[in-house]
């Protein structure tokens, strides 16, 4: 039976690992079982709802609660409040930043971790990505035209061409790709953001280079 967890907390989101722009292509030949998403420019911004109200909580373990974003945050938790059911919720995602002109006061889901207090990530009851994002569907795609909510769109990566297009399409925006493995869960850590090898980011190569 899946373990209930009493909100608030704060669970440190995974980290992607990294692929080199000039070897993604090698990396998702053959990987049927891979989706591939747009990397957005965005702040990390984890959504822990008590059942009462929304916060969005940044990447070390602190409230988004003004910041660098002061004028986005109440917004989107406000909108979050109202939208997300009356018990512990708990989703990944992240705010887009303010280095982009054209897109303010935008909060993109990832993932949702928690449903009625219980957790649907390891430790809990280890539902894959793909099942993940068929909640985050049933959650909120029926608000995606909302114009503060983004959903990712997802392509199989045996069948995508993602990268070059999305940097074509809005270099400010888009920043490369995440490839996740379909049937990847996700290990719940309360101590820290851990790597893991079956979520891939790949960026422009100078963001690498910025990056180290």
């Amino acid at each position: 039976m899946s373990k209930v967890y009493d909100a608030p907390f704060y669970f440190y989101p995974i980290k992607p690992m990294r692929v080199w722009p000039e070897d993604v292509e090698d990396f998702y030949q053959g990987r049927a079982e891979w989706v591939a998403e747009p990397k957005i420019n965005e702040w990390r911004a984890p959504v822990l709802h008590d059942g009462k109200q929304a916060k969005l909580w940044n990447r070390d373990g602190g409230l988004f609660n003004g910041g660098k974003l002061p004028k986005e945050v109440e917004p989107i938790e406000a909108h979050l409040s109202r939208l997300l059911p009356g018990s512990p919720t708990m989703l990944d995602g992240g705010i887009v930043n303010q280095r982009t002109k054209e897109h303010k006061g935008i909060f993109v889901v990832f993932d949702v971790l928690m449903l009625e207090g219980e957790w649907l990530g390891e430790t809990g009851k280890n539902l894959n990505y793909l099942e993940r994002r068929a909640l985050v569907e049933e959650l909120l795609g029926q608000h995606a035209e909302e114009p503060w909510l983004w959903i990712l769109p997802q392509e199989r990566v045996d069948q995508i061409g993602m990268y070059n297009r999305l940097l074509e399409e809005d270099e400010e925006l888009y920043e490369g790709i995440v490839l996740k493995q379909a049937t990847s869960t996700y290990p719940i850590n309360l101590s820290k953001c851990v790597d893991v090898p079956n979520w891939v980011k790949c960026k422009k190569l100078e963001d690498h280079r910025k990056e180290g």
